[in-house]
């Protein structure tokens, strides 16, 4: 767990510009970028991605190390968060946007929770929330605000 968290992820606290940060540093509300390959260093609920397969706003990744499994799952961005994470002058914003949710009991398979965009309430679910450990395929970027950081990860927890 101590190699674990020294390993990079680049987050976006301020501004408009993604920095190199230790895992172990990560909080909520950290804005996440990963690249393909790039593990995910946090519970993360995905606001955009690169898309894949010519889906926008959704992205691939591959869950073996968390449950054996070798066959790759997708995961999708809210559209109405997928428009905001794709102009990187909004990024910033998203360090303010209002994120409600539970601990998942039973597992990441349960999460659920509230995001306000505007003065609108949408749903969470687990189809977009990436798990630490997971790894980004075949999709050339994503963007996640960390919801669970450490040992508050839902595997982990």
């Amino acid at each position: 767990d101590e190699r674990a968290n020294m390993r990079v992820a680049h987050v976006l606290r301020t501004g408009v510009r993604f920095t190199p940060l230790a895992w172990g540093a990560l909080r909520p509300g950290d804005v996440v970028l990963l690249a393909d390959g790039d593990a995910v260093p946090a519970d993360l609920v995905l606001i955009s991605t690169s898309g894949h397969a010519g889906q926008s706003g959704q992205c691939v990744v591959d869950t073996s190390a968390i449950d054996g499994e070798t066959v790759l799952k997708s995961r999708s961005a809210l559209p109405e968060l997928n428009k905001l994470g794709r102009r990187p002058m909004a990024l910033g914003t998203l360090c303010d946007t209002l994120l409600t949710y539970k601990q998942p009991n039973g597992g990441p398979d349960k999460f659920s929770g509230v995001v306000a965009v505007g003065d609108r309430q949408l749903p969470l679910t687990a189809a977009s929330l990436l798990v630490r450990g997971m790894v980004l395929r075949n999709t050339q970027w994503a963007v996640g605000v960390a919801v669970f950081t450490g040992h508050a990860c839902a595997l982990l927890a």
